[in-house]
């Protein structure tokens, strides 16, 4: 059908005064979507957030992925994270594409990293850039070292 992504609610903390935010997509008879981005609680790499994601598969492609993300980023921008990161695997591609589109590039592979019931599956690492550019830790380009 040709339904589009219903309005989302604003992004919550899970608890008052914790690091985490959840956003879930809604309709009559159950969640189409949700999202989840959980800041980093160690002193060194407190400024980093991870983001886990789905859509159900009959709202993928109707911007519901797109909605979700954009609360989780402007979740980010408010609680002053500088950098986003997720996995993803190699064959959703038009999640890849959504994170592209926000600006993730991809960082690394983690090989066989999840094991399913037909065999093991890699992933993908992509991240984000919020903070304010610098050159200190970067290679020429603008790329993060590392």
């Amino acid at each position: 059908s040709g339904r589009r992504c219903p309005p989302l609610r604003k992004p919550r903390a899970a608890a008052p005064g914790t690091g985490t935010g959840t956003v879930m997509g809604r309709v009559t008879g159950g969640i189409i979507g949700s999202i989840s981005i959980r800041r980093d609680e160690h002193p060194a790499t407190r400024h980093t957030a991870s983001i886990g994601m789905f859509v159900t598969s009959a709202w993928r492609g109707r911007g519901v992925g797109t909605a979700l993300l954009d609360g989780a980023m402007r979740w980010a921008r408010d609680a002053g994270v500088e950098r986003v990161d997720l996995s993803v695997y190699p064959h959703n591609q038009a999640a890849i594409a959504l994170y592209r589109g926000f600006g993730f590039v991809e960082e690394g592979r983690l090989i066989r990293h999840a094991k399913k019931s037909y065999g093991y599956e890699d992933e993908i690492l992509m991240a984000v850039w919020l903070g304010p550019r610098s050159t200190a830790g970067e290679h020429p380009g603008g790329e993060p070292a590392g």
